[in-house]
Formats: structure tokens, C-alpha cells, sequence
């Protein structure tokens, strides 16, 4: 004579699973005691599931229109942790040629490139970051958070993709006609990953030093190495892509000098990096390009 129960978290469906097995002639201490079980079950699952809500973000709703917001992500930095949150307006319903399409929910499907690409993940203020679509107001709410490590360096448009549900809104409620979702709206977001969000100075080359700066022709990269190196000399975009290569050579140690020219580059910011082709150990000094 015995009974048993289980309860898991079934993390796709934000929700707790619960089996209880009772034999033909269950135990009437647990029969009697079952309300406190139920209870109990019901105050781990509003504390717990409440815990996971709040670790995500609460939806501005004053976005002015439909869209994401900011219209631009904060510039992230390679192997720096990232976090933040997009703000998103969306919309109770849609026309198509000349007729109106009523929305009864979204989610917030994926992103091109996939964040996971990058390092990178995002979450939304709803599980599985779907919405019902509340038809007394003209936009609905929602947020996500994108966060993570960046692994790469990136300076593109993050394609976010939203799903909908179309269906016939009564008035009370809104039912689905169409088992299928469609990409009903996407959202570009200007991204950038750069190399690096500070002025590193390892001191395998010591003090690394650029005359003049900003520059418009000619620059002089002074550094010193304490012993015999193989050094590569790069100038990079803020993407972290190389645009040019200065020099790669063996260097004796003590001071060194090396002129370069900047005119093939247009104007703006990059970084030049003195790395150590032995140990990997570099340090990286920016440069600003005027005409």
C-alpha cells in the first residue's frame, strides 16, 4: 500500500508538471493531507515562477509607436559581459489589401544572424516570449533582453523576427482561424561588437605610443620589447577587421620605432595593435585619421 508523486518544471512551457500515482487502496493519511499538498505545490509554483518573471525586464509602455526601442542596440565588446533591453510597440491588428486582419498573438520568434553566433541569447518579459494580444488598445507591450558574452566582433543589423496568430476578434475574445503562423513583422536593429572598449597597454611592450595623433599622413609607433619577439603590426576598424597590415618581422629587444602612412585610410577612429606572434600577448592604442 503506497502512493507516490512527482513534480518537475518543464522549462519550454514556463510551467510545473505534477503525477501523482495512488494504488488501489491508497493511504488515508495522505488522502487526508492532500489539500496541504496542493498548497504547498501551488506556493513553491506562484514563489518560484514569480522569481523567474523577475529576472527578465518590465515592458516601457510608453513607446510611441510600433517597432523595437531604441532603434539601435548599445555597442558591445568582445568578451565583455552585455546586457540590454529592446522595447517592443506591436500592433492588435494588420490590413491587407483593404482588409483588416485581427491579431490574436505574437512571439517574438528569432533574430538573423542567430544571437548564438555571437555568444549572445535573448529573453522576454513572457514565457516562451508570446503575447495575447490585449484588443482594447491600439499597441501592445513587450521587452527583450539581449545579453551574453560577445565571442566575435560584429558591425551589422540584427534581423528580430515576430510571428502572429490571425483569427476574428468578437469583441470579448479572439479566436484563432489559422493554426499556422506567418512572419508578420521583422525589425532591424543596428548592432556593432567591437574589438575592444578601452586602451590596452600589456606590459610585454611597454608604453605603446602613437606621433602624431590624430594623424594625416605619416604616424610614428613607438613601443619597447624585453626580448627577441616575432610582433605582427595591425590597423583596425572598430569591427576588429584588419585595414591594414604595418609590419610583421622579428624584433631585438629595447626601443622601437616604426612609420606607417595613413593615406589610404578614410577618416575616423581604429586601433592599432602591436601583437606578439610567440605568446599571443598584445596591446592596442587607437588612432584617430583626420584630413
Amino acid at each position: 500500500m503506497y502512493s507516490s508523486h512527482h513534480l518537475a518544471f518543464d522549462r519550454n512551457k514556463n510551467s510545473f508538471l505534477c503525477k501523482l500515482t495512488l494504488n488501489a487502496n491508497p493511504n488515508p493519511y495522505l488522502m487526508k493531507n492532500m489539500n496541504y499538498w496542493r498548497s504547498l505545490l501551488f506556493v513553491v509554483f506562484v514563489v518560484f515562477f514569480g522569481s523567474l518573471q523577475a529576472q527578465v525586464c518590465e515592458p516601457d509602455t510608453t513607446v510611441p509607436s510600433l517597432g523595437l526601442f531604441p532603434s539601435s542596440l548599445p555597442d558591445g565588446f568582445l568578451g565583455s559581459p552585455y546586457s540590454s533591453t529592446l522595447n517592443a510597440g506591436l500592433p492588435r491588428d494588420t490590413t491587407i489589401i483593404g482588409q483588416v486582419f485581427d491579431f490574436c498573438f505574437y512571439r517574438i520568434d528569432s533574430t538573423q544572424p542567430n544571437l548564438s553566433t555571437l555568444g549572445l541569447q535573448f529573453d522576454c518579459d513572457q514565457p516562451g516570449c508570446q503575447y495575447t494580444v490585449d484588443h482594447s488598445k491600439p499597441l501592445n507591450f513587450g521587452c527583450v533582453v539581449v545579453s551574453g558574452t560577445p565571442t566575435q566582433t560584429f558591425n551589422d543589423s540584427i534581423v528580430v523576427f515576430v510571428k502572429a496568430a490571425i483569427g476574428n476578434f468578437d469583441g470579448t475574445s479572439c479566436t484563432v482561424t489559422d493554426s499556422t503562423t506567418f512572419e508578420a513583422l521583422e525589425f532591424k536593429v543596428p548592432f556593432r561588437i567591437l574589438l575592444s572598449n578601452s586602451i590596452s597597454n600589456s606590459a610585454e611592450f611597454g608604453t605603446v605610443s602613437l606621433m602624431p595623433n590624430p594623424a594625416s599622413d605619416l604616424v610614428q609607433l613607438d613601443f619597447e620589447i624585453r626580448e627577441v619577439q616575432n610582433v605582427a603590426i595591425e590597423v583596425l576598424d572598430l569591427s576588429g577587421k584588419t585595414v591594414k597590415a604595418v609590419r610583421q618581422a622579428t624584433f631585438l629587444p629595447g626601443k622601437q620605432n616604426v612609420e606607417f602612412s595613413t593615406g589610404e585610410l578614410a577618416e575616423g577612429l581604429y586601433m592599432v595593435r602591436v601583437l606578439s606572434l610567440d605568446n599571443g600577448r598584445m596591446s592596442t592604442q587607437k588612432l584617430m585619421v583626420r584630413r
